[in-house]
């Protein structure tokens, strides 16, 4: 065999054949070892896993070891190891894990923007170790999926509600109208391609429509990955959403009104839910995304003493029409991402406001949704670049 021993930190895994002559001269060799260095073999933490071997073989290299005799699979370096195709009870941990951390975040009141941040950076890193190294069971993706589905639009693990938005839109990337989240499925493909020793007959080729990726001299996950997902068509508005000066809660309020999946009256009408569509805050007409933004007569008021504030006059009452004539009409970069930074601030204050007249049965004043807009504007830019710039 060309590999006689696998060595991490304090764990040692060593092969042989199943024969009794093999097995007595790696322990004489173990035994070697042992008396040049010092090291002592633990029989109590040792076990001997065996393989197509009659039962007498193996009771005479037990006591030929000394060792116990145990089973697959087990656990090495944090994941299992198994002669067999993964089964999704074997991968329990790694969903608890993920539970783990979510029953530890629930307690707190974390805006979306912050739990697309968490599924972002945590959740979907939790996996990531395992997906190198085995393609998941379908059940096991399916349940992260649902766990990071749930988190990020209740806050909790276990929620079967649906989301505002489906989780495939979600994976787009976000100049396609998604948040970037990871296919898991496809990402695993992706990873364990890596391996491609392992998986030549996976449907990574099928689906790439060649086999170039087994021969290529460097591989990548991030490539590959990109080639296994269905591209979208890119959406125009991405770059007004993801500005960097934006507070995060604000970009993702935007993002749900420019995709239409705000849970407006009309939208929870149409599901049974309350038996008025019209408008909350003006009462005039049915309450949708595109009269909110900026239809109603209290949204326009409010996107005008902005805009006076900034120094601009607009006559459009459509939010994409609204982003669309600042990126035409205003020259300079670092002034068009500040009138971007408070149109989202002004989105993500309309939609407070109405939320505050449903359940509080109180509307805001205008002066104090411009005077908030103001404050979160200078206050978001100057902690990005330093109080020395003025707004």
């Amino acid at each position: 065999m060309a590999m006689n021993h696998l060595c991490f930190a304090d764990d040692l895994l060593m092969f042989c054949r199943g024969d009794l002559n093999s097995v007595k001269l790696m322990l004489e060799g173990f035994k070697v070892f042992s008396e040049a260095t010092g090291l002592q073999v633990n029989p109590t933490k040792s076990s001997i896993y065996c393989c197509g071997m009659s039962s007498s073989i193996q009771t005479s290299i037990q006591q030929c070891s000394g060792f116990k005799l145990d089973f697959l699979p087990f656990r090495y370096l944090g994941v299992p190891i198994s002669s067999k195709k993964l089964k999704a009870s074997d991968c329990d941990l790694l969903v608890e894990k993920m539970v783990a951390k979510i029953k530890v975040w629930s307690s707190r009141h974390i805006s979306f923007a912050g739990r697309m941040q968490l599924v972002n950076s945590v959740l979907m890193s939790i996996c990531v170790y395992w997906g190198q190294i085995f393609l998941l069971p379908k059940r096991i993706t399916q349940k992260i999926t649902a766990i990071c589905r749930s988190f990020l639009w209740f806050g909790t693990y276990d929620e079967s509600r649906p989301g505002s938005v489906g989780w495939d839109q979600l994976c787009n990337h976000k100049d396609q109208g998604g948040l970037g989240f990871r296919n898991i499925s496809l990402w695993n493909q992706a990873a364990v391609g890596k391996l491609a020793w392992a998986i030549s007959e996976n449907s990574i080729t099928e689906a790439l429509a060649s086999t170039q990726w087994l021969t290529d001299p460097k591989y990548s996950i991030k490539n590959i990955y990109g080639g296994l997902c269905t591209q979208q068509p890119k959406v125009h508005w991405h770059r007004f959403v993801w500005n960097r000066f934006s507070v995060p809660k604000h970009r993702f309020t935007l993002w749900l009104a420019l995709l239409d999946r705000l849970k407006t009256r009309v939208r929870l009408f149409k599901i049974g839910v309350g038996d008025d569509p019209s408008c909350a805050i003006c009462g005039s007409v049915v309450e949708t995304c595109s009269h909110l933004f900026f239809e109603c007569t209290f949204s326009t008021d409010c996107l005008q003493l902005v805009l006076n504030w900034l120094g601009y006059t607009v006559t459009k009452t459509n939010l994409t029409q609204v982003f669309m004539w600042v990126r035409r009409y205003c020259k300079k970069e670092f002034r068009r991402k500040v009138i971007f930074t408070a149109l989202a601030g002004l989105v993500y204050q309309i939609w407070k406001a109405r939320n505050d007249v449903v359940w509080n049965h109180n509307v805001p004043t205008k002066q104090f949704i411009l005077k908030t807009i103001q404050f979160d504007t200078r206050h978001r830019i100057q902690n990005l670049l330093g109080k020395t710039v003025r707004l």
